[in-house]
């Protein structure tokens, strides 16, 4: 898959796979004829990461997803959150009330 033009085209799925096993969250609106979801799709399952989400918002194009809908926007990239800092923290210490991190 590919982004750009000219000398600028580039390969998509380069960059996603750079992002190794971080967690990601790919994000596409249902009705998006720019990227469409099946896009999103694909990069998706190029990502190597096991923590990795789609959400795909109904009726959604591109650049709307948000403003289509906000709660199930707003909850999904909660939990991701959530999940992401869940799976690479450690509970809160009681030394200067700090959350201790550590990469996998």
């Amino acid at each position: 898959m590919t982004a750009g033009s000219g000398p600028y085209r580039r390969d998509s799925l380069v960059p996603i796979a750079r992002v190794g096993v971080r967690p990601i969250l790919f994000i596409s609106g249902a009705a998006d004829e720019i990227c469409p979801p099946q896009n999103a799709r694909v990069m998706y399952n190029a990502a190597r990461s096991p923590e990795k989400r789609l959400l795909v918002i109904p009726s959604a194009e591109h650049d709307s997803t948000y403003q289509t809908a906000p709660q199930l926007y707003e909850s999904a990239v909660i939990r991701f959150l959530e999940e992401a800092f869940e799976a690479l923290c450690l509970p809160e210490t009681e030394i200067s009330g700090t959350i201790s991190c550590w990469q996998k």
